[in-house]
Protein backbone atom coordinates (compact mmCIF):
# COMPACT_ATOMS: atom_id res chain seq x y z
CA UNK A 1 0.00 0.00 0.00
CA UNK A 2 1.18 3.52 -1.13
CA UNK A 3 1.20 6.46 1.28
CA UNK A 4 0.34 9.73 -0.14
CA UNK A 5 2.11 12.94 0.76
CA UNK A 6 1.09 16.34 -0.25
CA UNK A 7 4.08 19.45 0.19
CA UNK A 8 2.99 22.59 -0.61
CA UNK A 9 5.85 25.38 -0.93
CA UNK A 10 3.78 28.03 -1.18
CA UNK A 11 2.34 27.30 2.10
CA UNK A 12 3.00 29.20 5.34
CA UNK A 13 1.40 26.60 7.44
CA UNK A 14 3.97 25.84 10.46
CA UNK A 15 3.52 22.49 10.89
CA UNK A 16 4.25 20.05 7.12
CA UNK A 17 5.75 16.95 8.81
CA UNK A 18 4.51 13.61 7.69
CA UNK A 19 6.06 10.73 9.10
CA UNK A 20 7.18 8.48 6.59
CA UNK A 21 8.85 6.10 8.34
CA UNK A 22 8.83 2.37 8.17
CA UNK A 23 6.78 0.76 11.03
CA UNK A 24 10.09 -1.04 12.11
CA UNK A 25 11.62 2.40 11.89
CA UNK A 26 15.12 1.42 9.89
CA UNK A 27 14.62 4.34 7.94
CA UNK A 28 12.18 6.16 5.06
CA UNK A 29 9.55 3.65 3.01
CA UNK A 30 10.53 3.44 -0.42
CA UNK A 31 6.73 2.74 -1.37
CA UNK A 32 5.97 6.16 -0.71
CA UNK A 33 4.20 8.66 -3.27
CA UNK A 34 5.02 12.40 -2.61
CA UNK A 35 3.18 15.43 -4.80
CA UNK A 36 4.33 18.92 -4.37
CA UNK A 37 2.41 21.82 -5.47
CA UNK A 38 4.46 25.07 -6.27
CA UNK A 39 5.10 27.56 -8.84
CA UNK A 40 4.62 30.76 -10.38
CA UNK A 41 8.57 31.81 -9.38
CA UNK A 42 11.52 30.54 -8.67
CA UNK A 43 11.38 31.27 -4.69
CA UNK A 44 8.81 28.61 -4.81
CA UNK A 45 9.62 26.26 -7.10
CA UNK A 46 13.99 25.60 -6.55
CA UNK A 47 12.91 24.98 -2.92
CA UNK A 48 10.52 22.15 -3.70
CA UNK A 49 12.85 20.85 -6.28
CA UNK A 50 15.75 20.83 -3.72
CA UNK A 51 13.57 18.86 -0.78
CA UNK A 52 12.58 16.31 -3.97
CA UNK A 53 15.97 15.81 -4.10
CA UNK A 54 16.73 15.12 -0.96
CA UNK A 55 13.65 13.06 -0.70
CA UNK A 56 14.83 10.36 -3.55
CA UNK A 57 17.85 9.64 -2.08
CA UNK A 58 16.31 9.13 1.12
CA UNK A 59 14.23 6.58 -0.49
CA UNK A 60 15.30 6.23 -3.89
CA UNK A 61 11.62 3.78 -5.04
CA UNK A 62 9.80 6.89 -3.24
CA UNK A 63 7.19 7.93 -6.68
CA UNK A 64 8.13 11.66 -6.50
CA UNK A 65 5.58 14.41 -8.91
CA UNK A 66 4.72 17.92 -9.41
CA UNK A 67 1.32 19.36 -10.39
CA UNK A 68 1.15 22.90 -11.87
CA UNK A 69 0.62 25.06 -14.68
CA UNK A 70 1.34 25.01 -18.05
CA UNK A 71 1.45 28.79 -18.19
CA UNK A 72 3.94 29.48 -15.09
CA UNK A 73 7.66 28.47 -14.58
CA UNK A 74 7.15 25.14 -13.35
CA UNK A 75 6.09 23.70 -16.45
CA UNK A 76 10.03 24.61 -17.96
CA UNK A 77 11.56 23.64 -14.75
CA UNK A 78 10.50 20.77 -12.99
CA UNK A 79 10.68 18.88 -16.14
CA UNK A 80 14.29 19.44 -17.26
CA UNK A 81 15.59 17.94 -13.07
CA UNK A 82 13.57 14.62 -13.94
CA UNK A 83 10.44 14.90 -12.38
CA UNK A 84 7.54 14.31 -13.74
CA UNK A 85 4.65 17.39 -13.55
CA UNK A 86 0.93 17.04 -14.03
CA UNK A 87 -1.10 20.22 -15.44
CA UNK A 88 -3.80 21.44 -13.11
CA UNK A 89 -6.02 24.43 -14.07
CA UNK A 90 -5.46 28.01 -11.98
CA UNK A 91 -5.93 31.81 -12.07
CA UNK A 92 -5.48 34.43 -9.89
CA UNK A 93 -7.51 36.59 -8.22
CA UNK A 94 -7.66 40.23 -9.42
CA UNK A 95 -7.92 43.73 -8.22
CA UNK A 96 -10.55 45.06 -7.43
CA UNK A 97 -11.93 41.87 -5.74
CA UNK A 98 -14.95 42.78 -6.76
CA UNK A 99 -14.22 42.50 -10.79
CA UNK A 100 -16.01 40.51 -13.85
CA UNK A 101 -12.95 38.71 -14.20
CA UNK A 102 -12.70 37.02 -10.28
CA UNK A 103 -15.68 34.98 -11.91
CA UNK A 104 -13.78 32.97 -14.34
CA UNK A 105 -10.39 32.96 -11.98
CA UNK A 106 -13.27 31.93 -9.00
CA UNK A 107 -14.32 28.80 -11.56
CA UNK A 108 -10.45 28.01 -12.25
CA UNK A 109 -9.75 27.77 -9.01
CA UNK A 110 -12.35 25.35 -8.06
CA UNK A 111 -11.83 23.24 -11.12
CA UNK A 112 -8.02 23.26 -10.44
CA UNK A 113 -9.18 21.54 -6.56
CA UNK A 114 -11.31 19.24 -8.42
CA UNK A 115 -8.67 18.36 -10.56
CA UNK A 116 -5.51 18.13 -7.84
CA UNK A 117 -7.65 15.84 -5.67
CA UNK A 118 -8.29 13.67 -8.60
CA UNK A 119 -4.52 13.51 -9.15
CA UNK A 120 -4.18 12.56 -5.32
CA UNK A 121 -6.98 10.00 -5.13
CA UNK A 122 -5.56 7.80 -8.18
Amino acid sequence: RRRRVVADCGSTAADRSVSARSPSGDGVRDNIRIVFTCGGTGGHIYPAIAIADSLKQLAPGAEIEFIGSRERLEWDLVPTHGYRIRPIPCAPIHRPVASLKNVKSLFLQALGLLTALWYLLR
